[in-house]
């Protein structure tokens, strides 16, 4: 991550946000350090467009991976990656241009760890908790709507089914509905809580050496971690993650009791099961948060 802080620095710097160029640069930086196999095409899009409510600004898709760079222009320009912590307004010039080129990054790393999690369900890599989970969401994405198929019409030399015009009428429909039930619980995924918590995590890790230099700064990244990690537990302290499970495969059918002796802050990473005492001791070291002037359009797949 050397490399990617030097890239980020130097920008930041000169008061500049990441061009096109070194967006692309550090996304190849990270394929090769994470030994990512599975994206074969980078696509940073530069286009004008008009930008209205939530858009995508990355997608990791079918070993293709998009960074809408002049789409993170326009939020950057109207201050829509700021978030409700009062610090926000407190960042000097400097840090203030430092802190919308990790925004940017926290864009392309969200991408990119949803291709480690493609890699690991691909390499059948399911040999621990957290990877086992991958694996189960990716399972479910994979199979949208084939549980009404039989695996006496699974053709394994084309892999695809046969089917009539009966078989492919209810594929249709049990398809829509599996993805709509997604859809509908996307705010608990727990692939996108991993990989929104994955990608702050190695940013705070990244500029740990240069934190005396951007100590507002530092403060923030480490709340805007602590706040993703406490992200969907309710009043009721219920696992979001166990939630997310049994709303998609059915109640009480996920079986976390593989877990393990899993520290609290791991188990706020899979957004596992807490108690109110853990809860309330993490988030009372959040920052005040104020009330923003822009809505966060932020949205990433």
């Amino acid at each position: 991550m050397k490399e990617i802080l030097d890239i980020v620095y130097e920008a930041s710097k000169k008061r500049m946000p990441l061009s096109k160029e070194e967006v692309l640069k550090i996304v190849e930086i990270l394929i090769n350090i994470n030994n990512i196999e599975v994206i074969n095409e980078i696509h940073v899009i530069d286009r004008a467009e008009l930008i209205f409510n939530k858009v995508t600004l990355g997608h990791y898709l079918n070993d293709k991976i998009y960074i809408y760079y002049s789409r993170i222009m326009c939020l950057v320009a109207g201050l829509n990656y700021k978030s409700e912590f009062e610090i926000e307004n407190s960042l000097s010039i400097y840090e203030t241009i430092f802190r919308i080129n990790l925004f940017i990054l926290f864009i392309i790393m969200h991408e990119i760890e949803h291709a480690i999690q493609e890699q690991i369900t691909v390499s059948k890599e399911i040999n621990t908790f957290e990877n086992r989970l991958i694996n189960l969401e990716n399972d479910y994405l994979t199979f949208l709507g084939e549980e009404v198929l039989s695996d006496e019409k699974y053709n394994v030399i084309d892999g695809v089914y046969d089917m009539n015009i009966l078989d492919f009428i209810r594929y249709k429909f049990a398809y829509h509905y599996d993805y709509k039930l997604y859809i509908s619980n996307y705010e608990i995924s727990y692939l996108e809580r991993l990989a929104d918590v994955n990608a702050l995590s190695k940013i705070l890790k990244m500029i740990e050496e240069i934190k005396n230099e951007i100590k507002s700064l530092y403060l923030l990244q480490e709340n805007l971690l602590l706040d993703r990690r406490l992200q969907n537990y309710d009043n009721s302290k219920v696992s979001p993650t166990v939630e997310f499970f049994n709303n998609i495969y059915g109640p009480n059918s996920f079986d976390y009791s593989d877990m393990g002796d899993l520290s609290l802050d791991k188990r706020l990473d899979l957004g596992m099961p807490i108690t109110g005492k853990e809860f309330y001791s993490k988030r009372k070291l959040l920052l005040p948060k104020g009330v923003k002037n822009e809505k966060n359009t932020r949205n990433n797949n």
